[in-house]
């Protein structure tokens, strides 16, 4: 037995709406998805942007190098 659901209600949309996810600008911006909101064998980052000065939730190794690479590490 699964120790999350990890589909998608209205309900649960409805949560995300409420909680603010995915709105906001620079260092006020809430992603919409969270590294805890996925289920992942894999790695994980949060880094801080030098720029918006807030945690980016990078899901993959493969997002975290492009992170790197365009500069946008404090």
């Amino acid at each position: 037995m699964p120790k999350r659901q990890t589909g998608w209600t209205e309900k649960k949309i409805a949560r995300y709406y409420k909680e603010g996810r995915g709105q906001g600008e620079l260092g006020n911006y809430r992603p919409w998805l969270t590294i805890q909101d996925v289920p992942s064998n894999g790695r994980a980052h949060r880094e801080i942007g030098w720029k918006t000065k807030r945690e980016h939730h990078l899901l993959s190794d493969i997002e975290y190098n492009y992170f790197c690479l365009t500069g946008q590490m404090m």
